[in-house]
Protein backbone atom coordinates (compact mmCIF):
# COMPACT_ATOMS: atom_id res chain seq x y z
CA UNK A 1 0.00 0.00 0.00
CA UNK A 2 1.13 4.07 -0.51
CA UNK A 3 2.28 5.08 2.30
CA UNK A 4 0.03 8.10 1.80
CA UNK A 5 -2.84 6.50 1.51
CA UNK A 6 -2.81 5.28 5.56
CA UNK A 7 -5.88 6.17 7.26
CA UNK A 8 -5.03 8.17 10.38
CA UNK A 9 -6.95 7.50 13.80
CA UNK A 10 -8.19 10.90 15.56
CA UNK A 11 -10.06 11.50 18.66
CA UNK A 12 -13.53 13.23 17.62
CA UNK A 13 -16.13 13.60 20.27
CA UNK A 14 -14.12 11.49 22.32
CA UNK A 15 -14.10 8.45 20.30
CA UNK A 16 -11.23 7.18 18.31
CA UNK A 17 -12.40 7.05 14.39
CA UNK A 18 -10.38 5.90 11.98
CA UNK A 19 -9.97 9.13 9.01
CA UNK A 20 -8.70 8.35 5.55
CA UNK A 21 -6.34 10.50 4.00
CA UNK A 22 -7.57 9.45 0.35
CA UNK A 23 -11.23 8.93 -1.00
CA UNK A 24 -10.62 5.03 -2.61
CA UNK A 25 -13.00 3.02 -1.34
CA UNK A 26 -14.83 5.53 0.97
CA UNK A 27 -18.58 6.01 1.14
CA UNK A 28 -19.60 9.79 0.08
CA UNK A 29 -23.05 10.52 -0.40
CA UNK A 30 -25.01 13.66 -1.60
CA UNK A 31 -26.97 15.49 1.13
CA UNK A 32 -29.63 17.76 0.08
CA UNK A 33 -30.07 19.39 3.29
CA UNK A 34 -34.02 19.88 3.49
CA UNK A 35 -35.62 23.17 4.74
CA UNK A 36 -39.25 22.73 4.49
CA UNK A 37 -41.86 25.72 5.44
CA UNK A 38 -45.51 25.36 6.13
CA UNK A 39 -45.85 26.91 2.55
CA UNK A 40 -43.37 24.65 0.14
CA UNK A 41 -44.14 21.18 2.09
CA UNK A 42 -44.30 18.42 -0.67
CA UNK A 43 -45.14 14.90 1.16
CA UNK A 44 -44.10 11.47 -0.68
CA UNK A 45 -43.00 9.53 2.53
CA UNK A 46 -43.32 10.27 6.26
CA UNK A 47 -40.00 10.14 8.00
CA UNK A 48 -39.14 8.76 10.94
CA UNK A 49 -38.41 11.87 13.70
CA UNK A 50 -38.11 9.90 17.31
CA UNK A 51 -34.30 10.71 17.45
CA UNK A 52 -34.92 14.45 16.75
CA UNK A 53 -35.20 16.60 19.52
CA UNK A 54 -38.70 18.31 19.56
CA UNK A 55 -37.23 21.78 19.38
CA UNK A 56 -35.45 20.67 16.10
CA UNK A 57 -39.15 19.78 14.40
CA UNK A 58 -41.30 21.85 12.49
CA UNK A 59 -44.90 21.74 13.06
CA UNK A 60 -46.62 21.76 9.51
CA UNK A 61 -50.37 21.95 8.24
CA UNK A 62 -50.61 18.00 7.72
CA UNK A 63 -53.54 16.63 9.90
CA UNK A 64 -52.68 13.18 11.31
CA UNK A 65 -54.95 10.56 11.69
CA UNK A 66 -54.70 11.10 15.79
CA UNK A 67 -55.99 15.01 15.34
CA UNK A 68 -51.95 16.05 15.55
CA UNK A 69 -50.31 17.79 13.02
CA UNK A 70 -47.20 16.29 11.38
CA UNK A 71 -43.57 17.54 12.77
CA UNK A 72 -40.56 17.46 10.10
CA UNK A 73 -36.90 18.02 10.03
CA UNK A 74 -35.18 21.01 8.79
CA UNK A 75 -31.94 21.38 7.88
CA UNK A 76 -31.70 24.86 8.76
CA UNK A 77 -31.81 23.45 12.21
CA UNK A 78 -27.62 22.62 13.56
CA UNK A 79 -28.85 20.16 15.47
CA UNK A 80 -30.48 18.41 12.75
CA UNK A 81 -27.62 18.22 10.31
CA UNK A 82 -25.62 17.08 13.24
CA UNK A 83 -27.96 14.01 13.71
CA UNK A 84 -27.52 12.87 9.90
CA UNK A 85 -23.72 13.64 10.34
CA UNK A 86 -23.20 11.58 13.37
CA UNK A 87 -25.15 8.70 11.07
CA UNK A 88 -22.75 9.10 8.57
CA UNK A 89 -20.16 8.47 11.25
CA UNK A 90 -21.83 5.71 12.88
CA UNK A 91 -22.29 3.94 9.68
CA UNK A 92 -18.82 4.71 8.33
CA UNK A 93 -19.39 6.91 5.65
CA UNK A 94 -16.71 9.69 4.70
CA UNK A 95 -18.78 12.42 4.01
CA UNK A 96 -20.84 14.11 1.80
CA UNK A 97 -21.60 16.50 -1.38
CA UNK A 98 -23.47 18.75 -0.06
CA UNK A 99 -26.01 20.13 -3.17
CA UNK A 100 -26.14 23.19 -3.28
CA UNK A 101 -29.37 23.66 -5.86
CA UNK A 102 -28.99 27.10 -7.89
CA UNK A 103 -32.74 27.90 -8.82
CA UNK A 104 -33.99 30.98 -7.20
CA UNK A 105 -31.09 32.04 -5.65
CA UNK A 106 -31.35 35.85 -6.78
CA UNK A 107 -33.55 35.75 -3.66
CA UNK A 108 -31.62 36.62 -0.89
CA UNK A 109 -34.04 34.78 1.78
CA UNK A 110 -33.91 31.57 -0.51
CA UNK A 111 -29.65 32.02 -0.79
CA UNK A 112 -30.07 33.07 3.01
CA UNK A 113 -31.80 29.77 3.74
CA UNK A 114 -29.73 27.63 1.73
CA UNK A 115 -26.56 29.08 3.16
CA UNK A 116 -27.81 28.30 6.00
CA UNK A 117 -27.47 24.40 5.85
CA UNK A 118 -24.51 24.52 4.11
CA UNK A 119 -23.28 26.19 7.17
CA UNK A 120 -24.78 23.81 9.35
CA UNK A 121 -23.12 20.88 6.71
CA UNK A 122 -19.94 22.57 7.68
CA UNK A 123 -20.10 22.59 10.95
CA UNK A 124 -21.44 19.00 11.74
CA UNK A 125 -19.04 17.99 9.01
CA UNK A 126 -15.85 19.76 11.03
CA UNK A 127 -17.66 17.87 14.62
CA UNK A 128 -17.60 14.45 13.53
CA UNK A 129 -14.73 14.15 11.56
CA UNK A 130 -16.60 13.87 7.94
CA UNK A 131 -15.54 15.59 4.87
CA UNK A 132 -17.91 17.48 3.02
CA UNK A 133 -17.67 19.17 -0.69
CA UNK A 134 -20.43 21.29 -2.35
CA UNK A 135 -22.15 20.16 -5.51
CA UNK A 136 -23.63 22.84 -7.49
CA UNK A 137 -27.78 21.69 -9.23
CA UNK A 138 -28.29 23.96 -12.40
CA UNK A 139 -30.65 21.58 -13.21
CA UNK A 140 -33.78 24.10 -14.72
CA UNK A 141 -30.89 26.41 -15.03
CA UNK A 142 -30.48 28.11 -18.44
CA UNK A 143 -26.47 27.19 -18.85
CA UNK A 144 -25.63 30.97 -20.38
CA UNK A 145 -23.05 33.43 -19.41
CA UNK A 146 -25.10 34.97 -16.39
CA UNK A 147 -26.24 31.83 -14.78
CA UNK A 148 -22.27 31.17 -14.54
CA UNK A 149 -21.79 34.58 -13.14
CA UNK A 150 -24.08 33.79 -10.58
CA UNK A 151 -22.36 30.20 -10.13
CA UNK A 152 -18.92 32.28 -10.08
CA UNK A 153 -20.54 34.82 -7.53
CA UNK A 154 -21.71 32.21 -5.53
CA UNK A 155 -18.53 30.11 -4.97
CA UNK A 156 -16.26 33.18 -4.07
CA UNK A 157 -19.34 34.48 -1.39
CA UNK A 158 -19.03 30.94 -0.24
CA UNK A 159 -15.37 31.08 0.45
CA UNK A 160 -14.94 34.37 1.07
CA UNK A 161 -17.63 35.18 3.74
CA UNK A 162 -18.68 31.90 4.83
CA UNK A 163 -15.00 30.19 4.57
CA UNK A 164 -15.65 26.82 4.01
CA UNK A 165 -12.38 25.96 2.75
CA UNK A 166 -10.59 24.00 5.19
CA UNK A 167 -7.96 25.82 7.64
CA UNK A 168 -7.51 23.78 10.52
CA UNK A 169 -10.02 21.21 10.41
CA UNK A 170 -9.67 17.90 10.84
CA UNK A 171 -9.03 17.24 6.52
CA UNK A 172 -6.94 20.40 6.28
CA UNK A 173 -4.09 18.23 5.72
CA UNK A 174 -5.33 16.28 3.13
CA UNK A 175 -7.88 18.32 1.13
CA UNK A 176 -5.98 21.77 0.78
CA UNK A 177 -9.81 22.56 -0.61
CA UNK A 178 -13.54 22.54 -0.02
CA UNK A 179 -13.95 21.50 -4.29
CA UNK A 180 -17.32 22.11 -6.16
CA UNK A 181 -18.55 19.55 -8.71
CA UNK A 182 -21.21 20.74 -11.48
CA UNK A 183 -24.10 19.08 -12.56
CA UNK A 184 -26.81 19.31 -15.18
CA UNK A 185 -29.32 16.84 -16.89
CA UNK A 186 -29.88 17.87 -20.19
Amino acid sequence: RDANRRDETKLVRGKAIKVPNHLTNQIVIGYQGTSPTAENLHIDLYPEIHEYDNFDLIESKVLMKDGSYAKFFSSVRPNVVLKHFEWMSDYGMTGAFHIRFMSNMEDPDVRERRTMVLRNVKNAAEETGRLFAVSYNIVGANPDRLMLEGLKSDWIKLVDEEEITPKQSIHASRWKTCFAYIWHWV
